[in-house]
């Protein structure tokens, strides 16, 4: 019995110890167009539990526009690889970002179409 308490203390001691960061970094989904591309079916989902009987067309149109409008608020609070760029540039990769997280662009062509009309992004 001695031995199982001493193993729960020596155990659980260190979670004591450990400090936990309680903030987000919300700036890190726009770290990069990946990152953004994967945020956004995480985003649609959320809606469509809110809206749960939408045709398929509709849930197709909400997953670009909620792209374009993520994007167009990472560009307007200056966040990632956003900050500095022009409004029809953080446009294009809003544009982009959705045709990527619908699967009909890949992050690359996307990142090459958009670089022959502005500065390139990493």
């Amino acid at each position: 019995m001695f031995y199982v308490l001493m193993m729960i203390f020596v155990v659980s001691l260190p979670a004591f110890a450990a400090e936990t960061a309680t903030t987000t970094d919300f700036g890190s989904i726009f770290g990069s167009l990946s990152a953004l591309v994967a945020a956004i079916p995480i985003v649609v989902e959320l809606v469509k539990k809110l809206l749960p009987k939408l045709p398929s067309w509709v849930t197709q149109l909400l997953s670009w526009l909620i792209g374009i409008a993520i994007t167009i608020f990472g560009w307007w609070m200056h966040l990632g690889f956003l900050n500095g760029l022009p409004w029809y540039l953080a446009l294009a990769y809003g544009f982009g970002a959705s045709l990527a997280a619908n699967g009909i662009a890949d992050t690359g062509l996307v990142q090459w179409i958009i670089g022959l009309f502005g500065k390139k992004v990493k």
